[in-house]
């Protein structure tokens, strides 16, 4: 056996690594018994062949999602419920389940199971066939079939302080904003799809406050439809990441200042819509747009705004450490 050149770790399977502890040197040979390898000491880089979903009822809150291919590296909430298994079905099948620091939470036979977080950190599933009489516990006779290391994180929440023009209050009630903070919540922590991540972040309501507005041009305008107009929203409503206006056309009715973290949102444009969680995305670091047209939550607005869910897994991480200030 030799070491790995790339990660300083030695090569004993074709679909597996051991953790090395550093003395391993490149191009060194030296023996390795796989029937002595407990699977604490094993990292796997198998994929593709495992599907996993959150389950209806789970204790995080957050709703169910459809059986979709578990990436390798996958974020999962703390005290989530989710539905781990084997892609394609076979026989004599076990599955291990265990956390980083050694404590191994499933090891049955099945080709699924259902688990829910009681701890963060990273941690490993493992599917693997028994040979023909053999015992519980992976050896040398057995065949790992599939695999992935994941991260189990608390919930990162960030609390939003929200004011509403005179003009839009009798639609951006407290409880609309509380409605669009859950909406929001569920686009950025639901996988919807195979090239999905989830971010475990949620969104909630802070402050909540109205203002008087004055025309477009004063210091506190609704219509928004300029700069200036955005400018001075900012500067004479103080203390809120997210003003809210009747109506706006400056930013496409929804415009973020990545530097201070506020935005403003009109509802003739951005009601009930993904622009919300969008604008925070700004705030929160991502700048830009990423031009895709597939249904990405930080894409260019325009129509498909309405739907947006999706993320890229670089996007995950600024939700996960945004605190608003």
């Amino acid at each position: 056996y030799h070491c790995r050149d790339d990660a300083n770790k030695p090569n004993w399977n074709p679909n597996a690594r051991l953790k090395s502890d550093g003395q391993c040197k490149a191009g060194e040979q030296y023996g390795v018994k796989i029937d002595e390898t407990p699977f604490e000491n094993v990292i796997i880089v198998v994929g593709d062949d495992i599907l996993a979903q959150r389950t209806a009822n789970s204790p995080s809150g957050h709703p169910a999602e459809t059986l979709l291919l578990l990436k390798n590296g996958e974020h999962f909430e703390k005290d989530g419920k989710f539905l781990f298994k084997l892609k394609t079905p076979q026989e004599d099948v076990r599955h291990v389940f265990v956390y980083d620091d050694k404590t191994r939470v499933a090891d049955d036979i099945g080709v699924e199971f259902t688990h829910v977080f009681d701890k963060t950190g990273n941690a490993r599933i493992f599917f693997y066939k028994n040979a023909a009489g053999g015992d519980a516990g992976y050896d040398a006779q057995d065949t790992l079939l599939a695999g992935a290391s994941i991260e189990i994180r608390q919930e990162n929440v960030m609390t939003l302080n929200v004011a509403v023009s005179d003009k839009a209050k009798g639609t951006a009630t407290k409880e609309y904003v509380e409605a669009r903070m859950v909406e929001s919540t569920h686009r950025i922590i639901v996988k919807d799809a195979e090239e999905d991540w989830r971010a475990i972040s949620t969104f909630k309501l802070g402050a909540y406050s109205t203002f008087e507005s004055t025309p477009a041009n004063g210091q506190r305008p609704d219509p928004v439809d300029s700069e200036l107009d955005c400018k001075n929203l900012f500067e004479n409503v103080p203390n809120a990441h997210i003003v809210v206006v009747k109506e706006g056309t400056y930013g496409g009715g929804g415009e973020c200042r990545t530097d201070i973290g506020r935005m403003y949102l009109a509802l003739n444009n951005v009601a009930g819509t993904a622009v919300w969680a969008h604008e925070v995305g700004h705030a929160a670091g991502i700048f830009g747009h990423r031009g895709q047209s597939t249904n990405y939550l930080m894409e260019h607005p325009g129509l498909q705004k309405w739907l947006n869910k999706k993320f890229f897994e670089d996007e995950v991480y600024l939700f996960e450490h945004y605190r608003p200030k």
